[in-house]
């Protein structure tokens, strides 16, 4: 096994070890980072609160809303779980742990 784990990513605390081959090759990456990723639109709304006389903007505290009752954020948790779910779906370390352990 020695030499087959060359760097290890940390994601919330977990440590991924990466072998090389998951790794993108560097023209590959700069292809992937000509092309953004297209979220969703997020309204912004005027809202602001006063603590103690300090002026607080919350603009988008309709976001806060339940997700079951409010279909504007329902609408946008959907859009936003598509932009989520290709990442991951394109997401070569997750194909290559998917891979090692079918």
């Amino acid at each position: 096994m020695r030499g087959h784990f060359l760097f290890a990513m940390s994601v919330s605390g977990l440590m991924l070890m990466t072998p090389p081959a998951a790794r993108a090759a560097p023209e590959t990456a700069a292809t992937a980072a000509a092309a953004p990723i297209a979220y969703p639109q997020t309204r912004r709304d005027n809202v602001v609160e006063d603590h103690f006389g300090q002026k607080v903007a919350d603009p988008y505290r309709w976001l806060e809303n339940d997700v079951c009752e409010d279909r504007q954020v329902a609408a946008w948790v959907e859009a936003q779980n598509k932009v989520t779910s290709a990442a991951i779906r394109d997401c070569r370390i997750r194909r290559y742990s998917m891979s090692a352990t079918a």
